[in-house]
């Protein structure tokens, strides 16, 4: 167990913890409690399902049209099964050496066909370490592929991205809709759909109109496939999108959201537009889709990088006479969860960000044309997918030159945050016929931490890097005819994503896109509990409770901030943890990490709520008041915590020494509130200096210091001097840092002052003698000064407060 040694804290300021609603002054307030996962490899199981494929009639499957890839590093043995529990081969166990890849080829009959039928096609993946799984289509004028997520790395709540219905041939006689895949690992996995737009009734689910929630239940290892309503006047129109939709469950979920076969931008029905050569234009249309993120992995900032085509594509020449819409760049989409989302886009010359649209939940805001490499954020945590383009000569448009038909076809691939990069990634080239592409991003900082095949990446790819505006990123494209293994060491963490393209006549093309690596950190299925209770004055109870499963048998536990902690009680499940402060005088946050063996980390955070009440004036001048004599004067209170936060309650006042007269009563101080009340002062020792405290539920706060040596405070004298700080806490000597702001104020002494009226004057340097405008530093030895806190002051005029211990 890892144990905390806090550090002994400065006090800057004269503060006392207050109340959040609904507990007490001195308390904390717990802020919330997430479990994370370590940033893995990836994971040791997995249900993977594939999506609907609608081909042309002319366009048939490859001998492997459809392929499970594996590869884990540590990885020995993986078994893949058949959801229904039917082998799916003969050899359904395969054996490897110490780390390596696998492919299993996986019968057409398990891709999805039925709209809204509940079927038992899922495929089980486990292996003995973690492994990650991509999958590929391989159909002439079909292909795309997808890395999918771990049963680890699955959560409850997704909001898809997909593309508009999409139409082709001879009079719009082919439609085309996006889709969606739900699956589910566990039985009874009642399953919530919110649609963005008509969803019809299937075999297993009723009709769901747009903006409405449907629901069904599927088993461990069933899935359905979701397409939306196809209205014929909204065809190629953004209004038949089924992105933005949302998929929720009462138990994890895996969801794969894209399209059953379109094109990126639109595309004419027929190409040639005319002429006699003129045909159904399903060459520049594909399945295309990717596994979904969960909305828990989203977040606020994104990298995105061009994809990289065959050198054949020649883009820039489309013609919307003919219905094609810019074929430069590719399409980027920002899909906002929250409303007022605000998104933002890094400029071109670098300098700062410029805003493109708000959004509300389930908005998308689409970049049609991105040639560049662009930095994207976002006010509120958002998914961002990237959409490669299809292509057509546009030699051909008109009808001519039709024995040089060149033709490339759409991809869709996730952007995930920079939070979700990674530390390794395989990729595997294609070897059936295609050009295949690496893309890679990372922060510049870390080139000399990334390896390639165990080379350095800036040796590998050196003449290829090239850098991103706002975020110091840097990014590399090539084209790769082998595998490859990317590391980050030193903790260095990296995107990267695989293209590949078959840019040819007809049908024989195909192309595909997906990331290559990701971080599957997961929340802990439930087997890590960290509660609370809280006590009066800040002290709480931290229990951590955990049972005895792989995901959360515990490593460690690390309390972070200023506290004190006391093992209350220790056993293998469970912890008991006293937290205290350890000082009341400012605000705190307060982490507590368990650790897993598995690296998965749950935390809990509280913070610790400080008072803040000053007293104007601050200083007052009793010079000549007579032993037992009474002066009174008008004190104002303060709340000076931000607002939102709940009043402080003002119990009494004190002084240290003197008596007070018939003390006024402040009671509840909401926040920025100023309360005005007469405290009289009789003056009842010899004391020549004296301290009045504001006392609250857990603290006794000295708020005003009287001097009776003078009969009045020049604030004016003073104004332009200021005690900043003390550092750091003195043992022997510290330095006090004095910030001068008037060109004439001159410093000659300062003046340390206890609360028992002891006074220590330390004379200044003549060199600070004056002071020069600015922040000038002077020594202090505290040799001589017992433990206590003291009052550093000018001229008689405290300005903070010193601790020593």
């Amino acid at each position: 167990m890892k144990r905390i040694h806090t550090s002994v804290v400065l006090i800057l300021a004269i503060v006392c913890l207050m109340p959040t609603s609904g507990i007490t002054a001195g308390e904390t307030q717990h802020i919330s409690t997430r479990t994370t996962g370590a940033a893995l490899d990836g994971g040791k199981s997995y249900l993977i399902t594939f999506p609907k494929i609608w081909p042309a009639p002319n366009e048939l499957p490859m001998s492997s049209a459809l392929v499970v890839r594996v590869h884990g590093k540590d990885l020995k043995q993986v078994v893949l099964q058949s959801a229904d529990g039917t082998s799916l081969r003969k050899l359904d166990r395969i054996q490897l050496a110490s780390g390596g890849s696998a492919e299993f080829v996986i019968p057409t009959e398990y891709l999805h066909t039925e709209h809204g039928k509940k079927v038992k096609n899922g495929l089980w993946l486990n292996g003995d370490a973690p492994f990650t799984v991509t999958t590929f289509v391989r159909w002439n004028g079909n292909g795309e592929s997808s890395l999918h997520l771990p049963v680890q790395s699955l959560d409850t709540s997704y909001t898809v991205s997909s593309w508009f219905v999409d139409r082709y041939g001879s009079q719009g006689s082919e439609l085309r809709p996006g889709q969606i895949i739900v699956s589910a690992v566990e039985d009874g996995t009642v399953v919530s759909i919110t649609p963005t737009v008509d969803i019809p009734a299937g075999p297993d689910i009723q009709a769901i109109s747009s903006g409405q929630t449907g629901i069904c239940t599927l088993n461990a290892g069933e899935s359905i496939l979701i397409l939306p309503a196809i209205q014929p006047l909204l065809v190629k129109e953004f209004l038949s999108d089924i992105s933005g939709t949302h998929i929720s469950a009462n138990k994890k979920i895996a969801v794969i959201s894209g399209h059953t076969k379109a094109s990126v931008p639109r595309y004419p029905d027929l190409l040639p537009a005319n002429g006699p050569d003129a045909g159904p234009a399903s060459f520049v249309r594909a399945p295309f889709h990717e596994t979904q993120l969960p909305d828990g992995m989203a977040d606020t900032l994104f990298v995105t990088i061009p994809i990289a085509y065959s050198v054949k594509r020649i883009t820039g020449t489309a013609n919307p006479e003919f219905g094609i819409d810019d074929d430069r760049g590719d399409v980027v989409r920002i899909l906002a969860l929250h409303d007022s989302t605000m998104v933002y886009k890094c400029r071109q010359d670098g300098n700062g960000f410029i805003a493109v649209r708000r959004l509300n939940r389930g908005e998308s805001h689409i970049e049609m044309t991105q040639e560049t490499a662009t930095t994207w954020r976002t006010t509120k945590p958002a998914h961002v997918t990237q959409y490669g383009k299809s292509w057509f000569n546009g030699g051909e448009l008109s009808g001519e030159q039709t024995s040089m038909r060149a033709n490339g076809y759409p991809t869709m691939t996730s952007v995930p945050p920079v939070s979700r990069w990674t530390q390794y990634a395989r990729i595997e080239s294609d070897t059936s016929g295609m050009d295949c592409f690496v893309g890679l991003v990372f922060p510049t900082s870390e080139l000399i931490n990334l390896r390639v095949n165990g080379n350095p990446l800036a040796a590998t790819f050196g003449s290829m890097l090239r850098t991103i505006a706002c975020g110091s990123f840097s990014y590399v494209r090539t084209q790769i005819t082998s595998g490859l293994t990317i590391e980050g060491r030193s903790g260095a963490r990296f995107m990267a994503w695989t293209w590949g393209s078959r840019d040819s006549a007809g049908v024989e093309g195909r192309s595909y896109a997906s990331t290559a690596g990701l971080s599957f950190d997961a929340e802990c299925p439930g087997t890590t509990e960290v509660s609370h209770e809280m006590s009066s004055c800040g002290v709480f109870r931290v229990t951590v409770q955990s049972d005895t499963n792989e995901c959360s048998r515990r490593k460690s536990i690390d309390v972070r901030g200023s506290a004190r902690t006391t093992i209350i009680e220790e056993s293998p499940t469970r912890v008991v943890l006293e937290i205290t402060p350890e000082s009341y005088d400012s605000n705190q946050i307060i982490s507590v990490d368990v650790e897993a063996l598995t690296g998965s980390v749950t935390t809990a955070r509280y913070s610790f709520l400080a008072d803040n009440i000053v007293a104007s004036p601050r200083v007052v001048g009793l010079a000549g008041l007579p032993a037992l004599g009474i002066r009174c004067i008008d004190v104002t209170l303060t709340n000076a915590r931000l607002t939102g936060i709940s009043p402080t309650t003002v119990t009494r006042l004190e002084l240290a020494h003197n008596e007070l007269v018939n003390p006024p009563s402040f009671g509840e101080i909401t926040s920025s509130e100023k309360k005005t009340a007469e405290v009289c002062v009789r003056r009842t020792t010899e004391k020549l200096v004296d301290t009045l405290f504001v006392v609250t539920d857990c603290r006794r706060i000295p708020v005003m210091f009287f001097d009776f040596t003078l009969t009045s405070i020049d604030e004016d004298a003073v104004a332009g001097l200021e005690i900043l700080d003390v550092r750091p806490l003195p043992a022997t000597d510290g330095e006090v840092l004095v910030n001068v702001t008037s060109r004439d104020a001159v410093l000659t002494q300062f003046e340390v002052t206890n609360m028992l009226g002891q006074n220590v004057t330390y004379a200044v340097g003549g060199a600070l003698c004056p002071l020069q405008p600015g922040i000038n530093t002077v020594h202090l030895n505290v040799a001589s000064l017992s433990p206590g806190t003291y009052f550093v002051g000018v001229a008689g005029r405290p300005s903070t407060v010193l601790v020593v211990r």
